[in-house]
């Protein structure tokens, strides 16, 4: 049965402006640039929550044949199951067909056993290894300034508004510790920062400098890291790294014995097994995904569109992409970033987290 793509639209209309999705509603709204997706069998692993159904909104009006996929490996709303089948848009669960699809749009390498026709489109630096030794093309969204629109300002607001629907409070005039000041530990700095939270990034020293208003400790430091640690209302870790802070046995030491808030915004366990499930909050899952909507749609707007541009554009020039990683073209990004100012809700907090960035 054909997808009712205009009940899809109805249903989402009902829960989102277009200035919350500004990149996409282009692509509704104007399907030709994703056209060479038109009659392609697409797998889109992207996670499963409501605002995922805007991306597959754009790719059923491009005209393509769209799957939907979950697995055991990557959070989803089963909620939005019943959505995908009253609207008769068909969906897997640990797929394992290996040759069904032309193009696998994936999430942390999810389905990177799989073989698609033509290639992938992988949305994380954690999916990343799975594929560096591809027999087939795959574009790396993360690799990308528009990816840091989403793991820079949407996963640091995700992380507050995490605390507040647990009942945990604000960051405001508290003692926050992050581990990591890459792009999500930045965003997780910006939006506390902005609140008034006191924030101390760790980190290597010699390799980072801290956005305006976070105090940087070295991760070499123990004595620092350990006091700023003490101190701490909350402590997070945000290094994209499985395991990062498993070898930190003086500060595991002192979370165990400690009253902190302890939280992971990584893909993976970052903490690594000393330190119980238990002790840290979501037990250990991301402490976004608490959340019915884990990232914002305005923030993950502009990612879900470049992974839609990046397998229309892999279609058409498959000749362009050789085996293994490649970047997204960065011409695909020019009139996502003019929507997102033009039309979008964040364009006056983007231009803050440019400005910010450019002193960083």
């Amino acid at each position: 049965m054909k997808p009712d793509t205009d009940l899809l639209q109805t249903l989402l209309a009902q829960s989102y402006t277009p200035a919350e999705h500004p990149a996409l509603q282009r692509l509704i709204e104007h399907p030709e640039a994703l056209r060479p997706l038109r009659g392609r069998a697409i797998l889109d692993a992207t996670p499963l929550f409501r605002n995922t159904l805007v991306k597959h909104l754009a790719l059923l009006r491009a005209g393509a044949t769209l799957t939907v996929a979950t697995s055991d490996a990557i959070p989803h709303d089963p909620a939005i199951l019943p959505i995908l089948d009253a609207c008769h848009i068909p969906h897997t669960h640990n797929c394992s067909q290996p040759d069904a699809f032309d193009l696998i749009l994936d999430c942390a390498g999810a389905h990177a056993h799989l073989r698609p026709r033509l290639g992938f489109v992988e949305l994380t630096r954690s999916g990343a290894w799975h594929f560096q030794h591809a027999d087939r093309p795959v574009i790396l969204v993360d690799d990308s300034r528009t990816k840091t629109i989403e793991t820079g300002l949407g996963t640091g607001d995700g992380f507050v508004r995490a605390l507040s629907h647990l009942g945990l409070g604000s960051p405001a005039g508290r003692r926050l510790v992050v581990f990591g000041c890459g792009k999500v530990g930045s965003g997780i700095a910006f939006h506390a920062a902005r609140l008034g939270s006191h924030v101390t990034a760790v980190d290597d020293t010699a390799r980072i400098r801290p956005r305006p208003g976070v105090r940087l400790v070295d991760l070499h430091d123990e004595p620092a890291v350990l006091a700023a640690v003490a101190h701490a209302w909350c402590v997070v870790s945000a290094t994209g790294r499985a395991g990062a802070l498993a070898s930190m046995t003086c500060v595991l030491d002192a979370l165990r014995q400690g009253t902190q808030l302890v939280a992971n915004m990584g893909v993976e366990d970052e903490w690594g097994p000393d330190l119980p499930d238990a002790r840290v909050l979501n037990a250990k899952r991301p402490l976004n995904f608490c959340l019915p909507e884990p990232t914002l749609l305005r923030y993950i707007d502009p990612t879900m569109a470049l992974s839609n541009l990046a397998a229309a554009t892999l279609a058409a020039r498959p000749q362009d992409f050789p085996n293994g990683l490649s970047r997204a073209p960065e011409a695909l990004e020019q009139d996502i970033w003019r929507d997102v100012r033009q039309h979008g809700l964040i364009a006056d907090m983007l231009d803050a987290w440019l400005a910010d960035e450019a002193t960083h």
